[in-house]
């Protein structure tokens, strides 16, 4: 067919077919090494009705006033108490538009758990990994001071706002999700300062401070002179003691990420 084409002066319309290009796959050895990140859909959550809170008293128990957490703190915050339910009631807020996401209810009931009573009853399905609590009602004090202290428990961050202190988040847990790191780095702090319960493992905490390495100056609170009890979180101590151990706060730099990266292998 192409030789009488040529012989009579046509073109040539015929093509026969094209032998397809090999992909490059050269690729593929890696692709055992390439990590998918799950999707997270930041704003796929059920809002609470506002209307809960009416079922509460303004109020908190005894026990946590006792504490320290003050009347200022109890309004700003919002928090309430259940005569029912017998339980302090944590409102949790979005970060973005103090949307309500659902709350913590702490038992006052004591030694709860010999009595099979769950400490704290959090909303079922609630999100937290994608919020830090407290941000929304301390944002602008953050933004201010140009530095956001990380605790694990809300009550953590109320403790220190009754102290004038108006600069803590919590992540509800010693779990630090992507999301909330990006909330974070999102407020435009400087630093970030870790702050975990005392016997939150050191690796934990530097897991934590290694999602900021790099970011942020990041550094975090350690106990080196048992001035805590052995589960208390920093904002535990008096004011006191929590501004020595602040202004002793251990910088996680290029050492510290060795040693991370060290223990890592063990």
């Amino acid at each position: 067919m192409k030789y009488l084409h040529k012989l009579l002066g046509l073109k040539n319309l015929y093509k026969g077919k094209e032998e397809k290009k090999k992909p490059d796959d050269s690729w593929f050895v890696f692709s055992r090494f390439v990590v998918k990140r799950r999707k997270c859909i930041v704003n796929d959550f059920d809002p609470m009705s506002e209307d809960i809170l009416n079922d509460f008293v303004p109020y908190i128990h005894i026990d946590l006033f006792r504490e320290g957490i003050v009347k200022r703190t109890i309004k700003k915050f919002g928090l309430g108490y259940s005569y029912r339910w017998r339980r302090t009631i944590f409102p949790i807020r979005y970060w973005l538009d103090g949307t309500l996401m659902g709350y913590n209810a702490r038992s006052s009931i004591e030694n709860c758990s010999e009595f099979g009573i769950s400490k704290y009853f959090i909303t079922p399905g609630m999100r937290k990994e994608i919020n830090i609590y407290g941000l929304w009602e301390n944002y602008k004090d953050i933004q201010k001071a140009g530095y956001i202290v990380i605790f694990e428990a809300e009550k953590s961050v109320l403790k220190r706002d009754s102290r004038m202190d108006p600069t803590g988040g919590a992540i509800e847990g010693h779990v630090l999700s992507d999301e909330q790191v990006r909330i974070i780095l999102g407020t435009g702090v400087e630093e970030v300062i870790i702050a975990m319960d005392n016997d939150v493992p050191i690796e934990e905490v530097w897991n934590m401070c290694e999602k900021f390495y790099g970011l942020r100056k990041v550094s975090y609170i350690r106990d080196k002179w048992k001035l805590l009890g052995p589960k208390d979180s920093p904002a535990d101590a008096p004011n006191k003691i929590y501004n020595f151990l602040f202004k002793w706060r251990i910088p996680y730099d290029e050492s510290k990420h060795r040693e991370y990266l060290k223990s890592l292998k063990k």
